[in-house]
């Protein structure tokens, strides 16, 4: 494929996953557009290697630094 938003959307399909039932934890900016491109929400996770920067981040994607913290925002979602 392409890019990562092309697996995404072909991940999405052949596994029959509706958007509103997923979500997209990376740690690159990329992730996120690809998140953006398949309407997904995004949370970026800033200990992975390619941890996001402040600057990097757009409206509407969240970040967190921690394990904890992601188990926390998945639950509460």
């Amino acid at each position: 494929l392409p890019h990562k938003a092309a697996m995404i959307a072909r991940l999405l399909a052949d596994q029959t996953i509706p958007a509103t039932r997923a979500i997209y934890i990376g740690d690159r900016s990329e992730d996120g557009e690809s998140a953006d491109a398949n309407a997904l929400p995004f949370i970026a996770v800033t200990w992975g290697y390619g941890s996001l920067t402040a600057d990097e981040m757009r409206a509407g994607w969240r970040a967190v630094a921690e394990p904890g913290a992601l188990l926390k925002l998945l639950l509460a979602d």
